[in-house]
């Protein structure tokens, strides 16, 4: 610890870490408020189960990529994708597929990739172990997600 950041909070620092309480709950082992919010978004969201995660944007997609494929597995993604998305492909092992989103030659941006793009994409990688989308884009721009819900779930990965 810097000698300076120490004189001004004092050597017991992490004896104020508030994630210690009970009444706080863990987010290690959740069982009252955490546990909450966590099914609270999962039934939002329509999924199995939710996760809360503490260090941001980047470590939540890293964490996501790496819990689904691993060495040598196949994951599909959009070109555009977040510098986090090709960090969590490298720690995973894992081999992107990439798909080209549109692209609007007005305004000089990716969209997004269309259901057609993905749907090709998952017949010439049969063998793709997972798909990532991003959406919207980080100009905002969506894509059919229903659509893509209806194709995912008539596929199997494997």
């Amino acid at each position: 610890m810097d000698n300076k950041f120490k004189e001004f909070v004092g050597t017991n620092i992490l004896s104020i870490d508030v994630t210690v309480f009970k009444l706080v709950d863990s987010l290690h082992h959740p069982k009252g408020p955490i546990k909450e919010a966590m099914q609270l978004a999962a039934d939002a969201y329509g999924s199995d189960m939710a996760f809360i995660s503490i260090h941001g944007t980047s470590g939540a997609i890293q964490t996501m990529i790496m819990s689904v494929v691993g060495e040598g597995d196949k994951i599909i993604i959009p070109r555009n994708v977040h510098k986090s998305v090709t960090a969590g492909i490298i720690l995973s092992g894992a081999v992107p597929v990439y798909m080209q989103p549109e692209v609007d030659k007005n305004l000089g941006i990716a969209h997004n990739v269309t259901p057609e793009t993905v749907e090709k994409t998952l017949k010439e990688n049969p063998d793709a172990k997972a798909v990532l989308i991003i959406n919207p884009t980080y100009y905002g721009v969506a894509t059919d997600i229903k659509r893509l819900q209806i194709l995912f779930t008539a596929t199997t990965f494997h």
